[in-house]
């Protein structure tokens, strides 16, 4: 498992755990701070491209980046 943190607007964040949820295999959501859109991601080794592309095509309809 890969690890990333993110920053994400908070309003978007339960959209983004169901969106992850129905995309299954790819990675795994855990809030670290819901007030300030923090998120971390387990994301699956052999899906980390699947993962990129899905956080690519988020970015233009959210706000989301990597924290690093």
């Amino acid at each position: 498992m890969i690890k990333r943190y993110y920053y994400i607007n908070k309003k978007n964040i339960y959209f983004l755990k169901f969106l992850l949820e129905a995309c299954e295999g790819i990675a795994t959501f855990e809030t670290i701070n819901a007030k300030k859109g923090i998120i971390l991601l387990y994301i699956a080794c052999g899906a980390l491209n699947e993962f990129d592309m899905l956080i690519n095509e988020l970015k233009k309809d959210f706000t989301i980046y990597e924290l690093l």
